[in-house]
């Protein structure tokens, strides 16, 4: 059964992006996915986004961003505030350099963090090494930005917290490939997947504000065990969890979601990037852009998404347990971008129910 006792599968239309003008564009959190973990948060006028990844098919051997590809997709975006990046892995970095150096993101100067093995991935190209910062450790806000900032919009707050995390084993033996750091700055671009070292591994928890209201999204990026995450955190209203590797995690995601506490769930990292989902699969007549393209290997669920599912339904299911905020889980199909910037498949979050907390009520 892919629904628990307690449980309720609800399948819903997906929604298409508020623009400026639409009601509750300034209070609705969007978030657009791209596959893998690469995200836009986008809060009214301000945005940001994660682990700049959509170039598929290029796993194995030699990697290279497909502009074209970037072009469809993070190009379509209003130049974020910030791009933040869980590790160094080539799923999650290989499209950096080709979105920041788009016209518009580098007119705008678009900043990336990550940790420091990231820069060093990044300053083999160097158009872009001055834009790129390590985050400075565990526990830090290295962000705390509000509009006093010329690329902050006006009446608008964004504040991200870092936190150690840790990555989920690819195989048996708490085995992660490609693992370890890079040390020094490259002196050319990367060229191999094995140029992308896992490096240094952060959660983020982010902070959007503006008058009208605030949302709290925790990256969960690298889970590791519950131990490791922030014990001073919950409630947030969202959490972004990836499927690979969770049957090897202990207690995960249950001891993550009880520290956590969120309202919305939406797990990520669940697609089919060994393949390019722009190509006609002749099999079953899909065509570009079909998100149906992403969702196995070989017909093989490798990123466990029934099984992550399933956990967490456990988890939350019961409403007097330790996740009594929790209103829905998301298993979202990817976003397609449209010629105006606007996006369909997008999950639209609103603040109409307040946070409870310690105190009782949303801060």
């Amino acid at each position: 059964m892919p629904v628990v006792d307690g449980g309720q599968l609800q399948i819903s239309r997906s929604e298409v992006s508020l623009n400026r003008g639409s009601a509750s564009f300034e209070e609705t959190l969007q978030i657009i996915w791209f596959g893998s973990a690469c995200h836009e948060l986008r809060l009214g006028d301000l945005s940001i986004v994660t682990d700049p990844f959509v170039t598929n098919g290029t796993i194995i051997g030699s990697v290279k961003s497909d502009p074209e590809r970037v072009g469809e997709t993070l190009g379509k975006l209003k130049p974020p505030a910030v791009v933040l990046v869980n590790h160094s892995h080539s799923d999650h970095l290989v499209d950096a350099h080709e979105a920041m150096t788009s016209p518009s993101w580098k007119d705008r100067k678009v900043p990336l963090w990550g940790g420091a093995t990231c820069k060093n991935i990044l300053a083999g190209w160097k158009d872009i090494d001055d834009r790129c910062h390590p985050v400075p450790g565990s526990g830090s806000t290295f962000i705390d930005w509000n509009s006093d900032r010329p690329d902050m919009p006006e009446g608008y707050k964004l504040k991200v917290t870092a936190y150690a995390g840790v990555h989920s084993p690819h195989i048996g033996c708490s085995t992660v490939l490609f693992d370890g750091k890079v040390d020094a700055p490259l002196p050319e671009p990367p060229k191999t997947v094995g140029d992308y070292k896992l490096g240094e591994v952060f959660n983020y928890l982010v902070e959007m504000s503006n008058e009208r209201t605030t949302f709290k999204v925790f990256l969960l990026g690298g889970p590791g065990q519950g131990s490791v995450l922030p014990g001073d955190v919950a409630p947030v209203d969202v959490v972004i969890l990836p499927s690979p590797g969770a049957e090897k995690i202990p207690g995960y995601p249950q001891d993550h979601l009880a520290k956590l506490r969120p309202r919305h769930i939406i797990i990520n990292h669940f697609n089919n990037f060994f393949a390019d989902d722009r190509k006609k699969d002749e099999a079953d007549g899909r065509k570009k852009d079909d998100p149906e393209t992403q969702a196995s290997l070989l017909r093989l669920d490798l990123a466990k998404l029934q099984y992550l599912s399933r956990k967490i339904q456990e988890s939350v299911a019961a409403k007097d347990g330790p996740n009594g905020n929790f209103e829905c889980l998301h298993i979202p199909a990817i976003s397609v971008m449209k010629d105006d910037g606007g996006a369909r498949n997008v999950i639209l979050i609103d603040p109409s129910r307040p946070l409870t907390s310690a105190s009782g009520t949303r801060d």
